[in-house]
C-alpha cells in the first residue's frame, strides 16, 4: 500500500516541547434535554498551549499539505521541519527542530541515520 507516512519528531524533541505542556483531564459530557450534565467517560490527556502553527507547510504525495508547527518556550521560538523524506512504499517524513532566527538546527532533534533506518 502506497501512503504518505508521517513519522513525526523523535523521542529527544518530544520530551523537549513537553517542558511546554500541562496535563489536563478531558471528560465526555452528555447534556440531557432537562439540563443535567452526566460525565460518560473521563481520561487523561496533555495539551501543548506553547504550540502554534507556523504557517509553513508539507506536501505529500497523496494526502495533500500538513501543517508544521512552532513551540514558543522560555521566551524562545522553535520551529519544525522536514529533515529527510526518505521513500518506503511512500515518503517517510521525518520532522526536526530549529531557530528560526538562525536556522540552525537543534542537534538533539535530529534523527540519526540509524534511527531513520529502523523505519524502512
Amino acid at each position: 500500500m502506497r501512503e504518505d507516512q508521517h513519522i513525526g519528531l523523535n523521542r529527544w524533541a518530544q520530551k523537549f516541547i513537553e517542558r511546554g505542556s500541562i496535563p489536563v483531564t478531558v471528560e465526555i459530557v452528555h447534556t440531557l434535554p432537562d439540563g443535567t450534565r452526566k460525565v460518560m467517560d473521563s481520561f487523561p490527556s496533555m495539551t501543548n498551549p506553547c504550540q502554534f502553527p507556523s504557517g509553513k507547510t508539507y506536501s505529500g504525495a497523496w494526502d495533500g499539505d500538513h501543517v508544521l508547527h512552532e513551540y514558543r518556550l522560555d521566551g524562545k521560538v522553535y520551529e519544525e521541519f522536514v529533515q529527510t523524506e526518505p521513500w518506503s512504499s511512500g515518503p517517510c517524513f521525518f520532522l526536526a527542530l530549529r531557530d528560526p532566527e538562525t536556522g540552525n538546527a537543534v542537534r538533539g532533534s535530529l534523527w540519526a541515520e540509524e534511527e531513520i533506518n529502523e523505519y524502512l
